[in-house]
């Protein structure tokens, strides 16, 4: 074998539940309408320009959340949850992103991932056993306060598309899925 090619959508195309284009400048968060259906949830930002904390991810209307966050001034990324009042910095990376890129953030039951996209895909952190400790995705009463969120935080922006729905990598192969032997 001398390459593979295995292309993939973070939200998936057929099930996007929230599509906004051409968003122009943003410096505050913005909370989808759009409930989620199960946890395997994923927002995708188009970034033209960063010039604060971009956010893209989950929230409650009360304020807790589960995101991804880009600082382009400290050049990291970071997933932060914040529940009960309470806002922890699970993970950070360092990472090197060009101005105009896509930022992901992936939900797999409870463990969060965030992507970037220049020329593809690729991820830069997750994080599983700090997220479940502070928050459970997988209770349908916990899931169902929150919805899909994206923004700048502390400053500005330019966002193009953003795209929020089902984990595009969701299938039959996720155990949870199938309950029982007979599918």
């Amino acid at each position: 074998e001398k390459y593979r090619y295995r292309p993939f959508h973070v939200v998936a195309p057929e099930f996007v539940d929230d599509h906004r284009s051409a968003v122009g400048t943003v410096d505050a968060l913005t909370r989808s309408d759009a409930t989620l259906h199960a946890p395997f949830a994923a927002v995708e930002v188009d970034v033209e320009r960063a010039d604060g904390v971009l956010v893209a991810g989950l929230s409650t209307s009360d304020g807790d959340r589960v995101v991804a966050t880009y600082a382009p001034t400290r050049r990291s990324v970071s997933i932060e949850i914040r529940a009960g009042g309470r806002t922890s910095v699970v993970r950070r990376a360092t990472v090197d992103l060009p101005e105009t890129f896509t930022l992901g953030f992936a939900l797999c039951e409870n463990q969060v991932t965030v992507l970037a996209k220049t020329d593809e895909w690729r991820p830069l952190l997750t994080e599983r056993d700090k997220v479940s400790a502070l928050v459970d995705l997988r209770d349908s009463a916990t899931l169902g306060r929150y919805s899909y969120t994206w923004g700048v935080r502390s400053g500005s922006g330019s966002l193009a598309d953003v795209r929020a729905g089902v984990f595009g990598m969701t299938g039959l192969r996720d155990p949870h899925l199938v309950q029982h032997a007979d599918g």
